[in-house]
Order: structure tokens, then C-alpha cells, then sequence
């Protein structure tokens, strides 16, 4: 069955975008060709799952869709969201997010990435359909931005399952949800 996986970068003090909603600190780790394993984790993907903002987000990057070869599900009740003309794999969606999820997982093989926002995670980890969270933590601190997760109304207990440190400071980490 397809892992529904938040893979996600922050800043050590836990943003994943800065107090302008940017991500052009990440830029600063992009050197020497490290991708951090992303073109392996991609390979490894079926579908892509966001938010409005995330869509929007990627929208104002001006570079086209950057999600090609996969299915894309954004997950809004907006009705007013501009669309890719290279990319008519999108699908706007809205509803209960277990049942999204329940039915993706029924056709797909490969895994399901949670394209960020901290807001739409923490909907996942609720209706406990968030299996994995794979963070690389950025060594900054950025004082204030876009939260990894917003305040959450219980515990999650999780389980590291890897783990790797590079050269210039950057941790990635891989943690399963325990849903009890």
C-alpha cells in the first residue's frame, strides 16, 4: 500500500519558510550538487498532495508545473486557482482527506508526498492517514517563518527509522507515525 510521506526541509528552530513565506534560504545548501536524495525519493512517487497555498506558491515560482510524470491532487475549497497548461494531471479536490486518501491509495502503487504545508500535515497526522515524515533540517535558524506543524491537539508518538548527516551541517531524518 502507497506511504503517504510529509517530506519536508526546515530550519533548525522548525520553518519551513521564512517570516515573508519565502524558501530562497534553502538555495544556500544547493551547492555541489547534493539534491539530498530527491531525485531518489521521487522515483519512488505516484502522486503529488498539497494545499491551496503551496499551489499558489508554486504558481508565482513563474517556472511551469514542477511535478511532471505524477498525479497532483490539490486539496481546496478555493474554485478561483489558476492552472498549468503542461500539467492537465491536477485535480482540485475537496472533502474529508481519509477518503481522498483511502481512494488514492486503491489505485496507486508508489508512494503519495505530502508537498508541504504544516497545516495540511497536521489535517493528515488527525485523520491518521500521515504514515512517514522525512525532514532535513537546514542548519540556520531563521527566527520566525511558516511553522513545520502548527500547534497540534495531541501527541504523535513517532520512530526514527534513518538517518544521515552531511558534510556542510544538513540532517535528514525519517520517522514512521505510530498510530496507536
Amino acid at each position: 500500500m502507497p506511504k503517504v510521506i510529509y517530506y519536508v526541509a526546515a530550519s533548525l528552530d522548525g520553518h519551513i519558510a521564512d517570516a515573508e513565506g519565502g524558501v530562497d534560504w534553502l538555495n544556500q545548501y544547493e551547492q555541489h550538487g547534493n539534491d539530498y536524495g530527491y531525485a531518489e525519493f521521487y522515483k519512488c512517487l505516484d502522486a503529488v498532495v498539497m494545499g491551496s497555498k503551496t499551489y499558489m506558491d508554486i504558481h508565482g515560482f513563474g517556472t511551469g508545473w514542477v511535478y511532471p510524470d505524477v498525479e497532483a491532487v490539490v486539496l481546496t475549497h478555493r474554485s478561483d486557482l489558476p492552472t498549468f497548461k503542461e500539467a492537465p494531471q491536477i485535480r482540485f479536490a475537496q472533502g474529508d482527506v481519509k477518503a481522498i486518501i483511502d481512494e488514492m491509495r486503491t489505485r496507486l502503487v508508489k508512494d503519495i508526498w505530502l508537498v508541504g504545508g504544516g497545516d495540511l500535515a497536521a489535517q493528515f497526522l488527525k485523520a491518521k492517514v500521515l504514515d512517514e515524515i522525512q525532514l532535513t533540517t537546514m542548519p540556520v535558524l531563521l527566527g520566525d517563518g511558516t511553522p513545520l506543524l502548527p500547534p497540534l491537539d495531541t501527541r504523535y508518538p513517532l520512530k526514527m527509522t534513518a538517518h544521515k548527516i552531511y558534510d556542510n551541517g544538513v540532517v535528514q531524518a525519517t520517522y514512521t507515525v505510530q498510530h496507536g
